[in-house]
């Protein structure tokens, strides 16, 4: 399968709400392309990574935002690396439970 699923669609649009909420461009860093690990969503357009590394204070209010407006079956990660910052991003999957 190639391209993003539907359900990452309604999830785009409240990312893109969160960070406009914030005063903070979207910014989509990965789709389906690049390498992840085994059997990661991002292969079956089920996954998406947001780029928060010019995102300071404001970040875990945006994923805080995020949260609230998905339902329980998002996946809604904040991923940060202390020793490289510049691969700060928020994941959001798409996993019914």
């Amino acid at each position: 399968m190639s391209g993003l699923r539907p359900e990452m669609i309604l999830a785009s649009i409240i990312v893109n709400e969160a960070f406009k909420k914030y005063g903070k461009d979207c910014v989509i860093t990965e789709g389906t392309g690049s390498k992840h690990g085994r059997g990661s969503l991002h292969y079956v357009g089920l996954a998406k990574d947001y780029r928060i590394n010019n995102i300071k204070a404001e970040r875990y209010n945006i994923v805080a935002e995020i949260k609230a407006n998905l339902n329980d079956e998002y996946d809604v990660v904040l991923e940060e690396y202390p020793d490289k910052p510049e691969w700060d991003h928020i994941h959001i999957e798409f996993q019914p439970k």
